[in-house]
């Protein structure tokens, strides 16, 4: 047997006993920071950032490791969860799902745009973002869960689109800074306490359709 026929025989033992491949892995590397699982299937999810990072960050579009390029289409539960220095994220529009308390209690936070593919925003995931002043939430969104945005002290304003059927409980909770909002008809469910001890809301700039036939109790006290 020859050299080339021996690392020829070599390598795909190799390839056969899932020592040396070039296929996608599932996997945890952290890049600039940033802590990310890869899957299998090519694509790959946030999953933790330092709570002592400080500033903005860019999530990337994509990441290559072992060179084999992973799309980053999530970002799980908690990843950025009490990073109280972290003040501005920009989310790839690749990004299809944002779990449940990934931003919770960023606490400097001025800045972040959801992509117009997210369909929910997750319980918690912007809880107690108190500096937060403005946030889009995309038409691609159908839901808003429990106490997404509570906390939000320096909310002012947000735009609630057409398409959203259900806010959760206590979601704008002690926004205590938003004075108006608009419920779209597409909503037919606000649950308990969904606008509770915002003070400053003006029932007069406030709006809903009549279609929201399920108000539950203490919605706007």
């Amino acid at each position: 047997m020859n050299y080339k026929h021996k690392l020829f025989s070599l390598t795909a033992a190799l390839l056969s006993a899932g020592l040396f491949s070039s296929a996608a892995q599932a996997a945890t590397v952290t890049i600039d920071s940033l802590s990310y699982e890869t899957n299998e299937n090519g694509t790959a999810s946030v999953s933790d950032c330092p709570e002592n990072f400080t500033g903005a960050v860019t999530i990337p579009s994509s990441i290559t490791v072992d060179g084999i390029a992973y799309t980053v289409t999530s970002i799980k539960n908690y990843a950025f969860q009490s990073c109280s220095s972290l003040t501005e994220v920009v989310i790839p529009e690749n990004v299809t799902s944002i779990g449940s308390n990934a931003f919770r209690n960023c606490s400097s936070l001025t800045k972040i745009v959801i992509p117009e593919d997210v369909t929910e925003i997750k319980d918690w995931t912007f809880s107690e973002c108190s500096s937060l002043t403005n946030i889009v939430i995309p038409k691609s969104v159908t839901f808003i869960g429990n106490q997404a945005f509570s906390g939000c002290s320096s909310l002012t304003e947000i735009l609630i689109p057409e398409g959203i059927t259900s806010i959760g409980d206590y979601s704008f909770q002690s926004c205590s800074s938003l004075i108006g909002i608009i419920i779209p008809k597409s909503v037919s469910s606000l649950e308990n306490g969904a606008f509770y001890l915002c003070r400053s809301l003006n029932c007069k700039k406030t709006t809903f359709s009549p279609e929201a036939s399920f108000i539950k109790k203490c919605t706007f006290l």
